[in-house]
């Protein structure tokens, strides 16, 4: 049953993208990871480094607003300080598939744009250095917040993104959530 709902989910998300019409551009970034929540008394969490690469989907609404679909790669993490000097890996690779509304302040000016919209994601991967994690979610819904910085066909983005469920499937009165801040390219392909 597990597997058919993740199954279920991953055909949602590429069968959205799928219809939304022709990919428009690409994107890589880097992101780094850290986790938000309550850990145990004495733990401390060092940044991961992750990657980030997607195809992205856009449909103007006007001149100072346009919807921003796309389907994201994306490797999530941090290490977490678990006695003394040793550090346990812990490492996500999510396929997310966010949805934003781009917002142009000054509607002239086509080289600011402050985003907002939520990320719904299906887990591909949990790993940490002593093997596969069994208790962690499938599915994460996140918001994202962002501004983008667009010239010609090339955009540089800056996102944060705080998922709103827990990963892990403790019962922690404030469980663990991730909370990631990626630097994105993005190259638009028309």
């Amino acid at each position: 049953m597990h597997r058919f709902r993740k199954a279920l989910v991953m055909i949602l998300i590429l069968g959205g993208c799928l219809l939304a019409g022709p990919l428009t551009g690409l994107s890589i970034g880097l992101t780094t990871n850290r986790f938000s929540g309550q850990l145990s008394s004495g733990k401390t969490i060092a940044l991961l480094p992750g990657f980030q690469l997607g195809g992205t989907f856009r449909w103007p609404l006007n001149s100072g607003f346009e919807v921003l679909n796309s389907i994201e790669l994306q490797s999530r993490g941090a290490r977490i300080n678990t006695l003394g000097d040793i550090y346990l890996t812990n490492l996500f690779i999510y396929l997310q598939a966010p949805v934003m509304l781009a917002c142009r302040p000054i509607p002239k000016a086509h080289c600011v744009n402050l985003l907002a919209g939520v990320s719904p994601g299906l887990r591909l991967l949990a790993y940490n250095d002593v093997g596969f994690m069994e208790d962690i979610r499938a599915l994460d819904m996140a918001m994202i917040f962002g501004v983008s910085l667009a010239r010609d066909r090339v955009d540089l983005t800056a996102r944060c993104q705080q998922s709103l469920t827990p990963f892990d499937s403790g019962d922690s009165a404030d469980p663990l959530r991730h909370r990631t801040v990626e630097m994105l390219v993005n190259f638009h392909l028309r």
